[in-house]
């Protein structure tokens, strides 16, 4: 199966607040990259005008599993 494309997306952040994400998605055992996506992708379609989402980009992959380590 091919992968998918991805693009980088880098943010300024509060020091706390990454801790805080960091410590919690090991706690889950997450990745923060992928818990950032499925956040992203949640607001998206959330807040998408009708209309502007195809259906097929209107899809999720399935929500991440859980994974030892979380830290990414």
């Amino acid at each position: 199966m091919p992968r998918k494309k991805t693009d980088r997306l880098n943010i300024t952040i509060d020091q706390t607040l990454k801790r805080q994400f960091d410590a919690i998605c090991a706690l889950k055992g997450l990745k923060m990259s992928e818990t950032t996506q499925m956040i992203i992708r949640q607001w998206v379609e959330e807040n998408a005008p009708p209309g502007l989402l195809g259906e097929t980009e209107k899809q999720k992959p399935p929500s991440p599993e859980k994974k030892k380590g979380g830290k990414e």
